[in-house]
């Protein structure tokens, strides 16, 4: 299976972070500064998991969750907030969303949640389209 990460992360911190975690697993990940950039890297690069910074300046992250949800390979978006609440998550899913990375970011918490994002990702990659696909 391609493993691919599209990251659109804000704080320096968090993206030295990212580029770290996953350049010791052999992860690729692709950097990207916006909605834009995000949705042609995600289809370009055909990538199971994108990370989608709650804080990035010029974005309301519901649309921006609900976009890359529904990009045509079902990408698992994974929102990265200062607030990682139960509230939040149910609100996250209800967007398509895959699940919420708390701020700043650990290591751990990384490589748990793209991990069971991926095995998410290859075992509904084949199923069939769910009723709530959206199409653009």
């Amino acid at each position: 299976m391609r493993m691919n990460i599209i990251a659109m992360i804000a704080d320096e911190g968090d993206r030295a972070l990212v580029a770290d975690v996953c350049a010791r697993r052999q992860w690729p990940v692709h950097f990207t500064g916006n909605c834009d950039e995000t949705w042609k890297a995600l289809n370009q690069r055909k990538a199971p998991i994108v990370l989608c910074d709650r804080d990035l300046a010029g974005t309301e992250w519901r649309e921006t969750l609900h976009m890359m949800a529904s990009s045509p390979h079902h990408a698992c978006a994974i929102l990265l907030s200062r607030v990682a609440d139960d509230y939040l998550r149910d609100e996250v899913i209800h967007q398509g969303g895959y699940d919420v990375l708390p701020k700043p970011l650990r290591e751990e918490d990384v490589v748990k949640s793209v991990r069971l994002a991926l095995s998410y990702w290859g075992s509904s990659a084949n199923a069939p389209p769910s009723r709530f696909e959206h199409h653009h």
